[in-house]
């Protein structure tokens, strides 16, 4: 039964600032008001509001909270999402002032590739109740509606979260309006044409998360700097300054700079990422954008006449989730590709999980996602801001089962990609291994059985289509797309069949039997003797992790061509998107451990440490987004903060680390512990904060010698499985056991 708050929030209406117009015409961000008058105690105020658009809200000139960029974006013709404060401390006795800033977002101004106005209207609106109950049981509500009072006479004179900012320092302050209510504001427009629906903020929220201090700043010339700030982020640039009234200064924000030191935008594409400031003169003053966000490590700061930078600092925002993996070892170029690594996944984690934070795209692509999947559960907590995406993929889904490659659908895309579609059995997958929650099982089985039905009416003899994106990114080594699509086909379907397992539902006799048909065609199709027809490095990959043949020697077979296959390249990977997750895992379960850890250490072109001592500081899209020999890449498709191949961080925890997720008991609550050492790799030590509890490893390589401590929190198990070349293994001076309770042990072995 629905309560009353949420009756009354559903029955405001929604209000705008302007008739439907162009952005350019609307003048300056809409602040709303409704004032109220409270004559006795206040047991409880609660505030129900969404947009559609972004806003921020004050109660009496006070921000009625921290967070920011809200409601988030969804498909707005399907959804959006409701927030929800707690504003009682916040209730003076006497006259109230309650007000809302709203911004263009995602809804009005650019998403993705779009032209603004994506979802039909570049006119940001909002709708909120503010219930206040009583001391005395008496409840009041204050609603959006035709009452509410407008200004658009506000410093905000454009924001567009992809393209930028324009503050107009000299224009009255929104705490300045709002002290002249009788003259700046009119009364606003009610529109009663959206049928949008309203749904619970799911997730964590968009926040500040750091600020990061300039590490240098260049003036190129008189009124022209350029600043690093040593790290390539998202958010926005903050600057306190002095400059004459009315002086014009422009931020552009970029992730690499020219050899001269000029700031590199062509791979934003056209995304013009600049914020404007007019400076109000007559002393300090400090500009920090509201409504727009970039990506960048380098701002240019440029006026159109001299002004003193007193102080410049990005502003890291993102969805606040909780880091839980953390890692050190006695290389740091590994160090720092964990780094690189969390800040990708940090700043491609707003609102939805996007590709790339600064160009004309931040989309949320379906095969990046489960990619990198369980690496991001490494790293943070990714429950519930992947739980809260799942239902935007569900939103995304057609009648006939396939699944869009980017969600929210942006409609201008394919639909039933292989590997991107499969992101609805493979992340759920995921999620429930690594945080136990079968709830997810339970949202997406339709969405999964329909995608796989999906696959057998459109398949050839149980052979998927030739189509999609194929293993993207590879380095001149394709990979059939046919043989792609058909192995997620079949991985989707052993997903499909394990969640039928879980959940006790009927159909396993019948997707079991699919199961044997597509490995029946697949065999018939690629298998030629002991080697594949499509001879590429994703191939193998792909054959064995999707389990597309029952014979273990010949899998043992396939993985050593796969290894003759990287020796081929001077034991270098040649795999795209699709294999790079899958890669070193594979290595290391077939026994080849070592040429895993080769790959981890490679330094030169193409390989993890190549970024790394090239000075990245996030993840790259292209293995060479820039070089020696090359310069920058096709700045058509070259972001230089991309989290997709970075997902060697989930080998580094599950493998090199040897934290494992039991798959028989998900959520960690008992974990496998399976540690690869390396002598090249003379120390590690990885924390990572599980579901269940922390669990902690730290270990040392001397000589033949593997010397580890390992923590077993309060209420966890974990199953010891030493790989075969750690021999005479002691745990506590004793013989080691299978199982471990919680507590610390000191477990000694020799390397083999």
């Amino acid at each position: 039964m629905m309560n009353s708050d949420l009756q009354y929030f559903f029955s405001s209406k929604w209000i705008q600032a302007t008739a439907e117009c162009p952005i350019e015409q609307q003048g300056g961000a809409p602040l709303f008001l409704r004032s109220f008058t409270v004559k006795e105690k206040v047991q409880r105020a609660v505030l129900y509001i969404t947009a559609l658009g972004i806003f921020e809200c004050f109660l009496n000139a006070k921000r009625t909270d921290d967070t920011l960029f809200n409601p988030g974006w969804t498909d707005y013709a399907k959804r959006v999402q409701y927030c929800t404060f707690d504003v009682t401390d916040q209730i003076v006795q006497g006259k109230n002032d309650f007000a809302v800033l709203l911004g263009a977002g995602w809804y009005a101004g650019h998403s993705g590739m779009s032209k603004p106005a994506f979802y039909g209207s570049a006119v940001p609106k909002c709708k909120f109740c503010l219930c206040l109950h009583y001391d005395s049981g008496r409840d009041e509500y204050i609603q959006s509606d035709a009452e509410t009072l407008v200004t658009r006479d506000g410093p905000i004179t454009y924001n567009d979260h992809l393209m930028g900012e324009t503050y107009d320092g000299t224009r009255p302050s929104y705490a300045e309006l709002l002290q002249r209510q009788d003259t700046a504001f009119d009364k606003c427009i009610v529109n009663t044409n959206i049928h949008t629906k309203p749904t619970p903020f799911l997730g964590e929220p968009i926040r500040v998360l750091d600020t990061l201090q300039a590490v240098s700043v260049q003036f190129q010339t008189k009124n022209t700097a350029v600043i690093d700030f040593g790290q390539n982020s998202v958010g926005v640039v903050e600057l306190r300054l002095r400059a004459k009234t009315g002086a014009r200064l422009q931020i552009r924000h970029g992730e690499i700079l020219y050899p001269d030191g000029r700031l590199y935008t062509e791979n934003l594409r056209t995304a013009k990422a600049t914020d404007v400031y007019i400076a109000r003169g007559n002393g300090e003053e400090t500009y920090r954008p509201t409504f727009t966000y970039h990506g960048f490590r380098y701002a240019e700061v440029s006026s159109d006449s001299p002004f003193e930078l007193l102080e410049a600092r990005s502003v890291v925002i993102a969805n606040d989730l909780t880091r839980t993996g953390f890692m050190r070892t006695s290389d740091n170029v590994v160090n720092k590709l964990l780094e690189n690594a969390f800040w990708g996944q940090r700043c491609n984690h707003f609102s939805i999980p996007t590709d790339c934070p600064q160009r004309d795209e931040r989309l949320g692509w379906l095969g990046d996602v489960q990619i990198f999947a369980r690496s991001g559960a490494y790293q943070m907590n990714t429950l519930h801001f992947l739980k809260k995406w799942l239902v935007d993929v569900r939103d995304g889904i057609l009648p006939d089962g396939s699944i869009p490659d980017v969600c929210p659908d942006m409609y201008h895309f394919s639909y039933g990609t292989a590997a991107w579609a499969d992101a609805i059995a493979i992340v759920p997958q995921t999620l429930y291994e690594m945080y136990g929650n079968t709830e997810l099982l339970e949202e997406n089985f339709d969405a999964l059985q329909n995608w796989v039905d999906y696959c057998i009416y459109t398949s050839d003899g149980f052979l998927r289509p030739a189509e999609g994106y194929g293993d993207w990114l590879n380095i001149d080594d394709d990979t059939d797309k046919r043989l792609i699509s058909t192995a997620y086909f079949h991985y989707s379907v052993l997903i499909l069949l394990n969640w039928m397992r879980i959940l006790g539902c009927p159909g396993k006799e019948y997707y079991t039997a699919i199961s044997e048909k597509i490995k029946a065609a697949f065999k018939e199709r690629y298998l030629r003797g002991d080697l594949l027809a499509n001879d590429s490095q994703t191939a193998y990959i792909l054959s064995l992790k999707m389990q597309m043949f029952d014979d273990a020697k010949l899998n043992e077979k396939l993985a050593a061509r796969l290894v003759e296959k990287i020796r081929e390249r001077n034991n270098h990977l040649s795999c795209g998107f699709l294999g790079v997750s899958y890669l070193c895992p594979i290595l290391t379960e077939y026994g080849y451990h070592e040429l895993a850890y080769t790959l981890l250490l490679n330094r030169d072109y193409p390989s993890w440490g190549y970024s790394v001592v090239n000075g990245a500081t996030t993840i790259w899209e292209r293995w060479n987004s820039w070089s020696n020999e090359t310069g920058f890449g096709n700045a058509e498709m070259n972001s230089y903060n991309h989290y997709a191949l970075g997902s060697i961080v989930e080998w580094l925890y599950a493998y090199a680390a040897g934290i494992q997720c039991d798959k028989d008991t998900p959520g960690f609550k008992n974990f496998i512990f399976c540690p690869y050492p390396d002598k090249r790799l003379p120390s590690l030590k990885a924390d990572y904060l599980s579901a269940a509890g922390k669990i902690s490893v730290a270990y040392t390589v001397t000589g033949e010698t593997f010397d580890c401590t390992l923590t077993i929190p309060l209420g966890m198990t974990a199953s010891l499985r030493l790989p075969n070349y750690l021999q005479k293994a002691r745990v506590n001076g004793e013989a080691a056991p299978q199982f471990l309770q919680e507590g610390t042990y000191h477990i000694c072995a020799t390397i083999q």
